[in-house]
């Protein structure tokens, strides 16, 4: 699943999801715009 890179929602994600490190990718939309 990929989320946004609101920092509210990474911090979530590590604390409820086991081994979330390697499981977090981000929207491309927001990728995206963060190179620009």
């Amino acid at each position: 699943m990929a989320m946004d890179m609101w920092e509210a929602y990474i911090e979530s994600t590590l604390d409820h999801v086991p081994g979330a490190e390697d499981k977090i990718v981000f929207d491309r939309f927001h990728i995206l715009s963060h190179m620009a």
